[in-house]
């Protein structure tokens, strides 16, 4: 709930202070990524922290991943999003469920299962069964008209750090596209590059921490309300030695 990630919120903010009197709101604004006078207002509570704002906050805050989790979790509880759980999302680790689900942000978007099975390069067979499984999944809903639409009450974020056939299936997939991408597609509408470095393993928390503030960032600020194409960013961090740490 909202007022777990406030008082977390609040916590942090009077330990920086009790460290250095001389430091501003304004400057725990900009940490935060905020402006000034909408966190003046939520740390005394004239102002609602909506769930976009407030998992911005979880993500800005100085908190280790577990803790993270579970104020992103409480938040998904009691406000009108409900986070996609593991079950539901057994249904759907197949790379063409979320991507059928971006395609419905599209500009150009067509409700056609032909146009949507060329846009993807599947069948219009596999198109008609991903569309019942986001429907019975509650991603996609019928309106009035008895057209599907996107479901606004659904946050498609999953439970990270969790050892599941569904999540790794998911992923490798992902990596697969991205693979067909880098032979296939031209370099002026992809970008890979790789960097090679040594780490210390008590380092990975951290490492695993700046991968997932990149990640929602990048999201918040590049994805678009009506994009004109679907792209995945595929993120990874993996030892290339015999090394099989879990």
């Amino acid at each position: 709930m909202q007022e777990s990630v406030v008082h977390e919120l609040i916590h942090q903010w009077s330990a920086l202070k009790s460290k250095n009197p001389s430091y501003s709101l304004r400057a725990f604004s900009k940490k935060l990524d905020i402006p000034h006078s909408a966190l003046s207002e939520i740390m005394n509570g004239k102002r609602r922290l909506t769930q976009k704002m407030g998992e911005r906050v979880v993500m800005a805050l100085s908190l280790d991943p577990d803790k993270k989790e579970q104020l992103l979790r409480s938040m998904a509880e009691k406000s009108s999003y409900s986070t996609l759980e593991l079950q539901a999302f057994q249904a759907l680790a197949h790379w063409e469920y979320l991507a059928v689900l971006g395609l419905f942000k599209l500009k150009d978007f067509h409700s056609s299962t032909e146009w949507m099975a060329k846009r993807l390069g599947i069948s219009t067979k596999k198109i008609e069964s991903v569309l019942n499984t986001l429907v019975a999944t509650g991603l996609l809903k019928e309106d009035l008209k008895g057209n599907l639409k996107r479901s606004t009450s659904i946050n498609l974020n999953t439970p990270s750090q969790i050892k599941d056939k569904g999540l790794r299936q998911f992923t490798i997939e992902s990596l697969e596209k991205a693979i067909e991408s880098l032979r296939q597609d031209k370099v002026e509408g992809r970008d890979f590059s790789t960097v090679s470095l040594t780490v210390n393993k008590k380092d990975l928390p951290k490492a695993k921490k700046m991968l997932e503030e990149f990640r929602y960032k990048f999201d918040q600020e590049i994805e678009s309300a009506s994009g004109e194409e679907l792209y995945k960013l595929v993120l990874g961090l993996s030892c290339v030695q015999k090394y099989r740490g879990e």
